[in-house]
């Protein structure tokens, strides 16, 4: 599976699901399961440099704010998950402009949908042996991991970044955020 595969994937799933994010995890599981081990890998691979992509101090704003101030680690974890599967035309949008998560009211709900789990639970139901986990983690460089990329997000979510950089997001949910 290359990238351009991916993103027909992921656009396809998100039609379907029309911005439901327990349907959309249900059709990206069925369509998962088609795949061979090889695009499972692949898919994990490339879903978690999206989502890496994604830990940028103005996301973290962003995502602290639609969530109304209900965002810790996990909570981010969360958000930027959710944006791992998103198409990719959006997805790249969103990371460019963060305040234009303004846009986009499927992501203003929390929702824990482990999207990036999803591989690994395939690989499991696929193989009826539980080893995705350990066996798809191996092809992750180590620097992928989420406990090296919180440094980069220290001081944040920081309300005079938020008022500055995300003035549509501000203006919206920053004060009810930020209370």
């Amino acid at each position: 599976m290359n990238e351009t595969d991916l993103h027909e994937l992921l656009q396809v799933a998100w039609s379907e699901s029309q911005g439901d994010w327990d349907m959309h995890e249900q059709v990206l599981h069925r369509k998962l399961m088609v795949l061979p081990l090889a695009d499972l890998v692949d898919f994990n691979v490339i879903q978690t440099k999206r989502r890496r992509l994604a830990f940028t101090p103005l996301l973290i704003n962003a995502a602290f704010m639609v969530w109304d101030g209900a965002l810790g680690n996990d909570g981010f974890l969360d958000f930027t998950d959710n944006l791992s599967v998103i198409p990719n035309e959006l997805f790249e949008t969103l990371v460019a402009d963060p305040d234009r998560v303004i846009e986009v009211p499927a992501l203003w709900t929390p929702h824990e949908g482990h999207f990036w789990h999803l591989p690994f639970k395939v690989f499991d139901e696929q193989s009826r042996v539980k080893a995705g986990t350990d066996l798809l983690n191996e092809y992750l460089p180590p620097d992928n991991r989420p406990g090296d990329l919180w440094p980069r997000l220290d001081g944040h979510p920081n309300r005079q970044t938020a008022q500055n950089m995300l003035p549509r997001l501000y203006a919206r949910f920053g004060e009810s955020a930020f209370a």
